[in-house]
């Protein structure tokens, strides 16, 4: 439906850069700034108590070492600064994937050698940039841990394979928690109770596991929301629009005998705008312009927008066979409603193919 939308919206609505839309985005790249100051920062901190900690760490190996501390307690006490390890090492991980990204998107607009122009003139991408920053942020991603079907609510991102992708995530986040929770317990228990040692060292150990899965889901959740955001940016090339296609056609002149044969070498050639798609190389899958999918594509791109925008040219006119005609080329009320309910049916009609 929305592709549908994008096709038929006049080329009117495209207007050229004003300066309201330079202070917006005066006002745009100032947030990138500020968010780039804030998660460099908090990367850092985070980065200066993994040092710390992992320090503190090899500290208490020698002090174990060279007081020879009892096995049994050593180990216990090592377990639980590698589970503190690992969760640091997840929470870095997280902010410098964002403080990444932002970066990445920074370029494109905090270019002083870049016009305006050429920042903000793929719209797609633009809105690409600004979704993949919202939906990238480590509260966002936080509260997809944490709230049930929260993934339902990622602007931009309608695909399956990132909300398979979530629920996994959240799944592992559940098992790491409570797999942190009952570490801490047993560990608890042993200083206070008859606790075997080896049973604590298990389930810390399983903590430590459950943290790793955790952070491999975490890494799959943003790479499948990154790559989602590159694929939209790169559909950005064959973007349509039926005004465009229209005028293409009409082009060819409809009323020529070599009128078919034209249109199917225009497809042709506006296939090769549609981004190249393939498989892993396993499966031996790929899709291209010389692709029979392809070449029908961009041919049913042509022929839907011909026929839609000449039933609204027509409306315009006031096309009629009988009262419009040369020189005068007078306007006809009498067929407006009939042009105007075609219109509508095609509309209908290719709105009702991609449900």
């Amino acid at each position: 439906m929305s592709v549908l939308k994008a096709l038929f919206v006049p080329s009117s609505n495209m207007g050229s850069t004003s300066e309201s839309t330079r202070r917006w985005v005066d006002r745009w790249t100032g947030f990138l700034q500020s968010e780039r100051e804030g998660a460099r920062s908090t990367t850092s901190k985070l980065v200066a108590f993994l040092i710390g900690l992992i320090s503190t760490f090899l500290a208490l190996l020698l002090a174990f070492r060279q007081q020879g501390v009892k096995f049994e307690l050593g180990s216990v006490a090592v377990f639980m600064y590698i589970w503190a390890i690992s969760v640091a090492v997840v929470a870095t991980d997280a902010w410098a994937q964002y403080l990444g990204a932002l970066k990445s998107i920074s370029k494109r607009y905090l270019n002083p050698n870049m016009e305006l122009a050429d920042a903000t003139g793929d719209g797609n991408a633009f809105v690409c940039d600004f979704d993949e920053i919202t939906n990238r942020d480590p509260g966002v991603i936080a509260k997809i841990a944490l709230k049930e079907r929260e993934e339902e609510h990622l602007h931009g991102l309608e695909g399956e394979s990132v909300r398979k992708r979530a629920r996994r995530f959240r799944r592992e986040f559940r098992r790491a928690l409570l797999a942190a929770i009952a570490a801490f317990l047993v560990a608890s228990s042993y200083l206070l109770l008859p606790v075997p040692p080896w049973f604590a060292l298990i389930v810390f150990a399983a903590s430590v596991m459950t943290n790793i899965t955790f952070w491999i889901a975490l890494r799959r959740l943003v790479g499948s929301i990154s790559l989602g955001f590159q694929d939209s940016r790169t559909s950005a090339e064959m973007q349509w629009r039926s005004d465009e296609l229209y005028q293409m056609v009409q082009n060819l002149n409809p009323s020529s005998d070599s009128f078919f044969e034209s249109l199917l070498e225009a497809a042709n050639v506006e296939a090769r705008r549609i981004p190249e798609a393939a498989s892993p190389p396993e499966h031996r899958t790929a899709y291209s312009a010389i692709s029979r999918e392809y070449q029908m594509w961009a041919l049913a791109a042509l022929t839907a927008s011909w026929t839609y925008r000449n039933f609204e040219r027509k409306v315009r006119d006031g096309h009629c066979n009988a009262h419009r005609l040369p020189p005068a080329l007078h306007r006809c009320e009498g067929t407006v409603s009939l042009h105007e309910n075609l219109q509508r049916k095609v509309a209908l009609s290719l709105e009702g193919l991609v449900r």
